[in-house]
């Protein structure tokens, strides 16, 4: 990592396995029918639902990238902003677009989709009131509810996630704030 000077702060610790698309090398044939979605925050999110979810990557034990800390960037302000609310607009169009590109609607996406309902979108959306935070957690529950192959499946991961799921799954707002801020 550096700063904004091009300073080395740090070498970035372990492996990256999930989240943007920085860092990476691609085979063309993963953008070929793949695009980033225009006008959104966290259009990146695509990542995780349409890549990761059909394709092996292989590590690089080299620093061969540096990551500029961007301390007026995105990522670094979402928390601070209504727009954060693309956290979620973005995971609303996703099954659509897995359902396009023929990604199974498995564990590894139900997975995927959990955690982006969860403490990603938490934290993305701390510039919301407690009202517009209630209606974003119901347009959520209905969203999990909308895709018939999550139905029976449940989370596989520890801690406080399959708190987080069962918010999700029974409307209950408090068990999501709590389950999201032990997530965060």
């Amino acid at each position: 990592m550096m700063n904004q000077d091009g300073i080395k702060v740090h070498p970035i610790q372990g492996r990256r396995t999930r989240g943007a698309p920085w860092s990476r090398l691609y085979s063309k044939r993963v953008w070929r029918n793949l695009r980033f979605p225009e006008d959104y925050w966290f259009e990146d999110t695509i990542q995780m639902f349409c890549i990761d979810t059909q394709y092996t990557e292989r590590y690089i034990d080299k620093h061969l990238y540096r990551y500029r800390v961007n301390h007026g960037g995105i990522s670094a302000n979402a928390s601070a902003s209504k727009k954060g609310l693309d956290s979620y607009w973005i995971c609303e169009e996703m099954p659509d677009w897995c359902r396009k590109l023929g990604v199974p609607f498995d564990q590894k996406l139900y997975e995927c989709t959990i955690e982006q309902l969860g403490p990603l979108t938490w934290k993305r959306c701390m510039a919301l009131t407690r009202d517009e935070h209630k209606a974003l957690f119901t347009v959520m529950c209905d969203r999990l509810a909308s895709i018939a192959e999550f139905e029976a499946m449940r989370t596989s991961k520890r801690d406080a996630w399959p708190d987080l799921e069962c918010a999700l799954r029974t409307r209950n707002y408090g068990l999501y704030k709590a389950a999201a801020a032990r997530l965060l």
